[in-house]
Parts: C-alpha cells; sequence; structure tokens
C-alpha cells in the first residue's frame, strides 16, 4: 500500500482561509473574517447540550398502553426535530421510563420553538401466564442410574 500524495489533512480554518483566497480572485468579492466560523475551545467546552428529557410514569394499577407523538412548529422558533411517528410503551403499575432525549439544534437560542404533545393512553391486553411444573425421580441399580420425568 503507497501513500498517495495528492491528500493532505488540513485544519477547518487553513481550508477555509484557502477556499476565501480562491473566492477572492473572483471580481466584487471582499473576504471578511465573519465568514470563517470558528469556536473558542476554552470558552465554550463549560457549556452543555441542552437537553429535553420525557419521562412516563403510570398511576394505574393495572397494565396500560400509552402513545405520545411530540410536534413542532415549522417556523423561525423552530429549535428541535421529533421524530414523525409517536412512541408506543406498556407501562405496569408504578412504572417509571425513559421516553424520549432530544438536543437543541442551536443551544445558543433561548428557546425549543413552539411545542405540542399528544398523549394517548389505553388499557393494555394482557394474557394469563401460566406455568408446569416437572418432577423427576432418580434410581440406580449396581452403578448405573435411571431417570424418568412427568409433568403434573
Amino acid at each position: 500500500m503507497c501513500r498517495n500524495p495528492q491528500y493532505t489533512s488540513t485544519s477547518y480554518k487553513s481550508w477555509k482561509i484557502d477556499q476565501l483566497k480562491q473566492a477572492s480572485a473572483e471580481p466584487g468579492h471582499t473576504p471578511s473574517m465573519d465568514e470563517i466560523v470558528t469556536k473558542n475551545w476554552l470558552a465554550d467546552k463549560s457549556g452543555g447540550y441542552s437537553i429535553l428529557k420525557c419521562m412516563i410514569k403510570s398511576k394505574s394499577p393495572k397494565m396500560i398502553r400509552v402513545a405520545i407523538k411530540f410536534s413542532v412548529a415549522d417556523d423561525e422558533n423552530k429549535n428541535v426535530v421529533f421524530p414523525m411517528t409517536e412512541l408506543k410503551e406498556s407501562l405496569f403499575s408504578n412504572d417509571l421510563k425513559h421516553a424520549f432525549v432530544f438536543t437543541k439544534i442551536d443551544p445558543s437560542k433561548a428557546n425549543w420553538g413552539d411545542l405540542d404533545l399528544d398523549v394517548t393512553c389505553k388499557v393494555g391486553k394482557t394474557t394469563q401466564i401460566s406455568t408446569s411444573t416437572t418432577y423427576g425421580t432418580s434410581y440406580g441399580n449396581s452403578g448405573t442410574s435411571y431417570s424418568s420425568y412427568s409433568n403434573y
């Protein structure tokens, strides 16, 4: 395997400066520092993600089936992307489930957008669970052992 000298590793900042130099060669274009978008690690390292977490808790004594559908208005305030389908979960009594975790598209914005949440709940369908027990006996005769099993 030989190394191809056409490929080189460059940083984003170097690549962007090269692109701006090529664009400045075109007539009528003057590059500015605002065209280079970078982040300062020392200033931005302490800022984390903005997280929206959805938890579901059942207070019903029976099993329930919950369907949750998130939506957000598609306008200039939209700052999160939700799945197109609804989430369906089965919850038992006093059950707590972690349903969704979302992050903002742009954490610097103050809001998430105009959110809508549709929750539907139905009594869950359960079936009887039965088990069978197996009992076994074993007996031996001069070093040879025999086993017999039966279901009651």
